[in-house]
């Protein structure tokens, strides 16, 4: 099962990225849903009998994605946490209560680029009759810690540009060693000044 899918993972990122790169677009809703599931099942945390799973999610969008969804929020919200909801049913997760998603503004993201926040807040103990609270504005040691995503590939990005003010080769890594001599291993490389 877990072969499996992580071959649809994989061909789902493939194919995502390939258009991604050629229609720069907006953020859909479906793929909302999509990257919310995701962050549930990497935000696993197991006990002796249960997986739990995070239930308050901050999405941070660009102005102009943000814009988009201004008329119809809830109604896009409320069908996001029920497909959590009936993803966490048919994957066997707990939720501590009914999932929470807030749409947030981030001036620095471009369109079709958003972030995910996930966390798991426990219940206050009134069961499915109180209403929803939303999540807290992230504490100053949480607001590193957003999943960000985009529906375009940046070319010259944050990490090209890091690499390049550190001497870095392009795509690799700065301290990536290239023995190209025959005899030689990786052991015996020595770096240089």
């Amino acid at each position: 099962m877990n072969l499996l899918k992580s071959v649809e993972n994989t061909i789902a990122n493939l194919v995502e990225g390939a258009f991604g790169r050629v229609f720069r677009a907006e953020v859909r809703p479906m793929e909302l849903a999509r990257k919310l599931a995701r962050e549930m099942d990497a935000h696993r945390t197991v006990s002796v009998s249960r997986v739990y799973v995070p239930n308050e999610y901050s999405v941070w969008l660009s102005p102009e994605d943000r814009e988009r969804y201004q008329g119809v929020e809830d109604e896009v919200i409320e069908e996001l946490c029920a497909y959590l909801l009936e993803h966490a049913r048919r994957e066997e997760l707990i939720l501590a209560s009914h999932p929470v998603i807030v749409f947030h503004t981030d001036e620095q993201l471009t369109l079709g680029e958003f972030g995910i926040q996930a966390r798991l807040v426990r219940s206050d103990g009134q069961g499915d009759q109180a209403a929803p609270r939303p999540p807290a504005p992230p504490e100053p040691e949480e607001r590193g810690k957003t999943m960000i995503y985009s529906t375009s590939a940046r070319v010259g990005g944050p990490v090209e540009e890091a690499q390049a003010r550190r001497g870095a080769p392009p795509g690799g890594m700065p301290s990536c060693v290239r023995v190209t001599a025959a005899g030689r291993s990786r052991t015996s490389a020595r770096p240089t000044a």
